[in-house]
């Protein structure tokens, strides 16, 4: 299982790094989650981007296969 941090996801939006996008591709998406709080952070600087449009489809596309996983001390 891989939890996603934000500057990992960041990275894998970018093309930032090769190597982090092959190894996400070698894995079973139900293998890889999202929290809440990285989501929030990633809209948040979408928002706050020169194209949030562009970025938020982006996003959505990206967020897609993955299960969200919720934040709270559980």
């Amino acid at each position: 299982m891989y939890l996603l941090d934000t500057n990992a996801c960041i990275r894998i939006l970018n093309g930032q790094s090769a190597a982090l996008v092959e190894r996400l591709r070698r894995q079973s998406p139900q293998d890889i989650y999202l929290c809440a709080i990285v989501k929030a952070e990633l809209i948040y600087g979408a928002h706050r981007s020169a194209r949030p449009a562009e970025n938020m489809r982006l996003l959505a596309r990206f967020f897609e296969p993955y299960e969200s996983l919720p934040f709270d001390d559980s």
